[in-house]
């Protein structure tokens, strides 16, 4: 066998571990590897950001072959793979996903889709998101998981992993499409997502208020070249290099200068 077809991965996400999402990915990788498991969360954790879980415990329970499910976050459920159920062995990639719903521009810093991945890499993992980008909370539409499944898939056969290494993560959207309409794939830029402001302000039964954010998509910058919203709105799938080392390259010259002014004024 294929050194590929040892190879440990572990999947999660964010959506829950009943999701068809999850169901997808975890379907179709165990056709690369033989070596898949599933350890996610028991219910919804959407826009939660990189939240672990310290002031509970964690409970787990089995539901399948190597397929589980955890009281906590999508990182939660990494942590817990990595320093607890497969310490001696330890999944080589992470796959976060698939979401439903995009996880484009701004919206990695809220996605614990996002997190899940880069949980893993701040572990030595390597962490892949992966997000249909369907039009969020509208039931009635298709959602094409499969397409997102087979897409990965290939990407993987294709030896994508080894093209990145292990000091960022991998976040990959896919148009919510049959696979043949899909126009390709490009590498892009984090774009910037115009939402509305927009509260709902309610009174409940007792005369007690209370608030909905219902902020909608209203654009992106059209203004940043090769952005990942761009891709997607043009039927391509997105993959961005998300690194986990942000002051790699950050020019320090600026606020050395500001520091350096502070500190005459402390002396």
């Amino acid at each position: 066998m294929k050194e590929r077809e040892f190879m440990k991965i572990l999947v999660t996400n964010d959506d829950g571990y009943t999701s068809e999402g999850i169901e997808s990915i975890f379907n179709e990788l165990k056709t690369y590897s033989a070596d898949v498991h599933m350890l996610a969360p028991h219910d919804e954790r959407s826009t939660s950001g990189h939240s672990l879980t310290l002031n509970a415990p964690l409970r787990v329970k089995k539901h399948g072959e190597n397929k589980y499910h955890c009281t906590g976050f999508p990182a939660d459920c990494v942590l817990l793979s990595l320093g607890h159920f497969h310490k001696n062995e330890r999944p080589k990639v992470v796959v976060s996903g698939i979401n439903k719903g995009a996880n484009l521009a701004q919206d990695i810093y809220y996605s614990s889709t996002v997190a899940g991945a880069r949980e893993a890499a701040f572990h030595g993992s390597q962490g892949v998101a992966v997000s249909l980008c369907c039009e969020f909370l509208v039931e009635e539409q298709e959602f094409h998981f499969k397409s997102a499944s087979k897409a990965v898939k290939k990407l993987f056969d294709l030896n994508l992993l080894d093209s990145f290494g292990t000091d960022g993560i991998i976040n990959i959207n896919v148009p919510n499409r049959p696979y043949q309409e899909i126009k390709g794939i490009k590498l892009t830029n984090l774009g910037f997502r115009y939402y509305s402001e927009e509260i709902s302000h309610r009174e409940d039964g007792r005369n007690r208020d209370y608030y909905w954010i219902v902020g909608k998509l209203q654009d992106y910058d059209k203004s940043i070249e090769n952005s990942d919203c761009e891709a997607i709105e043009k039927g391509f799938i997105s993959i961005s290099y998300l690194p986990i080392h942000h002051h790699k390259n950050f020019d320090f010259e600026k606020l050395k200068n500001v520091l350096d002014e502070f500190n005459k004024g402390i002396k």
